[in-house]
């Protein structure tokens, strides 16, 4: 129960320092029209479903047994779990982008842990159920410190701008494989019945395990820029 507290009062002061950092945002572009919240931006806090299970991405603070060592990234059933939320962020070692920025078809981001403050990995260990076919996706760094592993584009299907409920692939920008959920590999204690999570190379990313829906979280009006 106090862990659970803890993530939940974490969840909270993200989404505090989120709202504060808006405020330059809301200017008085924004107080003469309607805002359109539908896009996913820099900054937006979401949850990721994948299509072939409607499992969520997830984190939690727990160790893979093998491979790295690291934290584990797995699928959960439940919509409402708070380690399921994903602060979207500019790429490794790239400047800070702007709060509201769109983000586009073919643009790389990190995936923050918004729990833990880890970083969405994969790198060449084997993924922990799947073995050889496929390979470990972890959290990794320390309060969004990483490596140019945490890098994914953002690959849109049929649209150029990242929306949400829209779906989307993503590719890992050091490795090229790709995230997948297997609807087919569940974990056993302590985390039964969750769902693996790893990447994969192309070939094996045309089925829906390689496609996801953006989905709960905050988003932000879209902002222009010079870009």
């Amino acid at each position: 129960m106090v862990n659970k507290t803890l993530s939940v009062v974490a969840i909270l002061l993200a989404v505090l320092v989120c709202l504060s950092t808006a405020s330059d945002a809301w200017d008085d572009d924004y107080n003469n029209k309607e805002q359109d919240l539908s896009k996913v931006t820099c900054g937006s806090v979401v949850k990721l479903r994948a299509k072939s299970s409607g499992y969520r991405l997830h984190s939690h603070d727990i160790k893979y047994g093998g491979g790295s060592g690291q934290q584990s990234v797995t699928g959960v059933s439940k919509a409402d779990d708070p380690n399921s939320f994903w602060i979207v962020k500019e790429g490794h070692e790239e400047e800070p982008c702007q709060q509201g920025k769109v983000i586009l078809n073919g643009n790389t981001i990190r995936l923050q842990h918004v729990v833990t403050g880890t970083n969405l990995h994969t790198h060449d260990f084997p993924a922990p159920l799947s073995g050889s076919a496929g390979f470990e996706v972890s959290a990794y760094g320390h309060n969004g410190s990483g490596d140019f592993g945490d890098n994914w584009i953002v690959e849109l299907i049929d649209a150029k701008e990242w929306t949400r409920g829209s779906l989307f692939k993503l590719k890992n920008q050091q490795t090229g494989n790709y995230l997948v959920m297997d609807p087919n590999k569940a974990y056993g204690r302590p985390i039964a019945g969750q769902l693996e999570v790893k990447a994969v190379v192309k070939s094996r990313s045309v089925n829906d395990d390689a496609k996801w829906y953006s989905e709960e979280g905050i988003y932000f009006p879209a902002v222009s820029t010079d870009d």
